[in-house]
């Protein structure tokens, strides 16, 4: 099974080194009372968006935390 929490955080490392995650802050990973999964991007404003990966591969995380910053 694939470590979700370390995928999110790498993946914050290379996005912050691109362009378009320039205003990136942070990424992290978390579960909520439900047991829904999400990547929350955290950007430089303060502002955070919720990526919903529950039951996502590594690649698909990677897929839509990618897409969420667009």
């Amino acid at each position: 099974m694939e470590n979700k929490n370390t995928i999110i955080t790498t993946l914050a490392e290379l996005l912050k080194l691109t362009r378009g995650g320039s205003d990136v802050a942070e990424v992290y990973y978390i579960v909520d009372d439900h047991k829904t999964e999400y990547a929350v991007i955290r950007f430089k404003t303060g502002c955070e968006k919720r990526v919903n990966v529950t039951g996502c591969s590594g690649l698909a995380i990677i897929d839509s935390v990618t897409r969420a910053l667009f």
